[in-house]
């Protein structure tokens, strides 16, 4: 059985937050994941791909973007996919001043 979701808009902080979690006998695969950046200079948006029972760091980032002043853009993560167990953690290089939309698609694993 496959489903599909759309997460509401988190605000992202700068520490890195699971906001993509795919259950067990799951796969979760990233449709779209959309910032803003409401401050006035760029902002650094990174994502790590954690495995069950890991943490955020150097190892499992898989993706930085700036984005720019006052700019909305997709994240160039499209497809990306999340394994049973496993997260996609965010964090911005500021508080408060990058809002994501992540949307994805669920199936069941067989």
């Amino acid at each position: 059985m496959a489903t599909s979701g759309s997460g509401a808009t988190t605000v992202l902080t700068t520490s890195a937050v699971a906001l993509a979690t795919a259950g067990d006998n799951e796969l979760a695969t990233v449709v779209r994941a959309q910032v803003q950046n409401i401050d006035t200079v760029a902002r650094l948006v990174t994502v790590y791909q954690v495995p069950d029972g890991g943490t955020a760091g150097d190892t499992n980032k898989v993706h930085s973007q700036t984005v720019y002043a006052g700019q909305s853009t997709s994240l160039d993560i499209a497809g990306m996919m999340v394994a049973a167990g496993a997260t996609l953690q965010f964090k911005a290089d500021a508080g408060a001043v990058v809002n994501l939309s992540l949307n994805l698609f669920r199936s069941d694993q067989q």
